[in-house]
């Protein structure tokens, strides 16, 4: 007889969770080491490539020197590429917003949030506009463009050449 004494609230809306205050998004690493190339030695790694290749002989079978080679290979990248994997960061965090948000964590307070949030839209904005900078037509740039969804329609630049056009082709323009 309980249940039909309880109120029952005949609604389907549930209670929202709503945070107040300062939250960055943080992109999370994986923690898998991988090698980074922009980075590499690649003076020394030329060098230690050609210090160790003449030294496989070559009268053993082409899997044996095969894997030698890559031996060889393996081991000057492991000397001249450093490898690493990327931390838990904030996209455009600069030297400026890393200062405001050490002052925001010690004193909380909300127009020093307010700079800081100003302060990363701005060095975001200055990224994005690095990115598209179209002077140079870049493939990651047109990818991203196609992404986001517009259409871009190209245009022939350059008339036929009626005289290298087949007679299909003449037939059918």
């Amino acid at each position: 007889m309980d249940y039909y004494k309880r109120p029952t609230v005949h609604s389907q809306h549930r209670p929202s969770v709503i945070h107040i205050g300062l939250q960055l998004p943080n992109t999370r690493g994986v923690q898998r080491r991988r090698r980074n190339y922009g980075e590499a030695d690649w003076a020394s790694y030329t060098f230690v490539t050609e210090r160790f290749i003449p030294l496989i002989p070559v009268n053993i079978s082409i899997e044996e020197s095969y894997q030698r080679f890559c031996g060889a290979t393996q081991k000057a990248a492991r000397h001249s590429i450093p490898r690493g994997f990327h931390p838990t960061y904030t996209l455009c965090l600069v030297e400026e917003c890393q200062d405001l948000m050490k002052q925001y964590e010690e004193s909380g307070d909300p127009d020093i949030a307010d700079h800081l949030i100003e302060s990363l839209d701005t060095a975001r904005r200055h990224r994005w506009e690095e990115l598209m900078n179209l002077t140079h037509s870049s493939r990651k740039n047109w990818a991203l463009i196609r992404r986001l969804g517009a259409k871009i329609e190209i245009s022939r630049t350059r008339p036929y050449n009626m005289q290298r056009l087949t007679f299909w082709h003449r037939a059918h323009m």
